[in-house]
């Protein structure tokens, strides 16, 4: 195995990932060809953006979707009403400078921050493409993005019928992998073992990892309108606890292996162990085993440690 502060984790189940967004992609594209809409290229394209780990994600996605392509669509819209000659190709690069610097100022603010790539296109859409009209490039487009859309709900839906537990229970376990390793590589820092830089990346790893995490299972706890749906919640509430405090461990311990590695703390030894100790524990569901450690800097890891136990003791019975 790779030393910890180099071991490759993510929270991608490329098998999963592959499968669903084929067939979100394929339903996509299906649907635009039934409705005689123009590009179903744009369709497929905007289901493989909104593929998710849960239905819920996946669906906020989707109306970002919408959202972003309406307001990018409409403003390139309303630019080629007000000047008809943007609309040709010697003038549209110009046109490009106020659709674009409209269309992603608005998305900025109304929706998250990855959706501006949407209305941006959209608008260059609507200026670029050889449709006959504004209003039919308009149309077009929202069209296809609401296939895309529908196509890829409808397969983060099956998804999440058929292995919604699954696929939460499988991110919870690479967090606890991630925290693990975060945990190992400050004992290793505390002993010399790897330089202290390499500790501190793999704890910044680990949190990032634990955010992203965080996030797709707070979408979780959201899930509804599917059968399964309430056993999905239960599962993504119970790792979202455990996400938590996972990520308040891995805060709390790379402070304290940060001084026994510069000297400011005693006990390398015995604290490089009680890591070890509680990285082998986290990485697995039963409760973490005590500390080991007696000392002023222990009390706020013990804490963490204890409600770790208290909320992995339902799932270890």
């Amino acid at each position: 195995m790779p030393p910890p502060t180099l071991r490759p984790l993510r929270l991608v189940d490329v098998r999963r990932l592959s499968v669903i967004a084929s067939v979100g992609v394929a339903l996509a594209v299906a649907l635009a060809v039934k409705l005689h809409i123009a590009d179903p290229l744009s369709a497929g394209f905007v289901a493989l953006v909104c593929i998710s780990p849960t239905a819920f994600g996946g669906l906020r996605r989707g109306i970002e979707q919408l959202g972003g392509s309406f307001v990018g669509a409409g403003v390139a819209a309303l630019i080629v009403v007000m000047l008809p000659a943007a609309h040709e190709p010697r003038l549209a690069a110009l046109a490009v400078v106020p659709a674009l610097g409209l269309s992603v100022a608005i998305s900025l603010r109304l929706f998250s921050e990855p959706t501006y790539l949407t209305a941006g296109f959209s608008a260059l859409y609507v200026l670029l493409m050889p449709f006959a009209s504004s209003g039919e490039s308009f149309d077009v487009r929202l069209r296809a993005v609401a296939c895309g859309v529908a196509g890829a709900a409808l397969a983060n839906v099956a998804a999440s019928m058929v292995m919604a537990r699954t696929i939460l229970r499988r991110r919870v376990g690479i967090g606890r992998a991630s925290a693990a390793d975060a945990l190992a590589a400050g004992a290793a820092a505390m002993l010399l073992e790897v330089e202290l830089a390499s500790a501190r990346s793999a704890t910044h790893r680990a949190t990032a990892l634990l955010i992203e995490l965080e996030g797709d299972l707070a979408d979780a706890t959201r899930e509804a309108g599917f059968p399964g749906a309430a056993a999905a919640r239960r599962e993504a509430a119970r790792g979202l606890d455990e996400t938590l405090l996972l990520v308040e461990l891995v805060d709390t311990a790379r402070a304290i292996a940060l001084l026994v590695a510069d000297g400011a703390l005693a006990d390398r030894a015995r604290w490089a162990a009680a890591l070890r100790a509680l990285a082998a524990s986290v990485a697995t569901e039963l409760p973490p085993a005590p500390l080991g450690v007696d000392a002023p800097h222990a009390r706020a890891l013990a804490e963490v440690v204890e409600r770790l136990a208290r909320v992995r003791a339902p799932a270890a019975s």
